[in-house]
């Protein structure tokens, strides 16, 4: 097991200690929640439990796991960028937990998609099609008209 799923296995033991939903959950979702988390948004409080309520809710519109929501085509780039175990693996791996076991609420008012504005101050091509339901100083949060 790598020291990342080690800390994902550890951290899903501790919370369902004291929260049992989260003993139930499945230590490979959560690992591809928390790639996600960390590559697009590592070290902010702020945005990532939002992007982990943009990853379940598309995960339940399309009826897919977060593994393969993340892992699609053309979505998520965090997810492929390189985690490393650390202090910010670990606020990822626990916001997720937090998301996936109903810890936390949606904050991000049912938001399928988000960009990152600090990146790039023009909206996407995609987010035309989209209303705004919600920022941040770095994302931009929104789902279908």
């Amino acid at each position: 097991m790598t020291p990342l799923m080690t800390t994902v296995v550890s951290a899903i033991a501790a919370v369902g200690q004291h929260w049992a939903p989260a003993a139930q959950l499945d230590p490979q979702q959560v690992y591809c929640m928390a790639r996600t988390l960390h590559g697009e948004a590592r070290g902010s409080f702020v945005d990532q439990p939002l992007i982990a309520y943009v990853v379940i809710n598309r995960s339940r519109a399309t009826g897919k796991t977060i593994c393969k929501t993340v892992r699609a085509k053309s979505q998520f780039a965090g997810y492929h960028q390189p985690a490393k175990a650390g202090p910010e693996w670990d606020d990822a791996v626990t916001n997720s937990i937090y998301a996936m076991a109903g810890v936390t609420v949606d904050t991000s008012k049912g938001a399928t998609h988000f960009y990152n504005y600090e990146k790039n101050h023009s909206p996407p091509s995609w987010a035309m099609s989209m209303t705004e339901i919600g920022r941040t100083e770095k994302h931009r949060y929104m789902m279908r008209r």
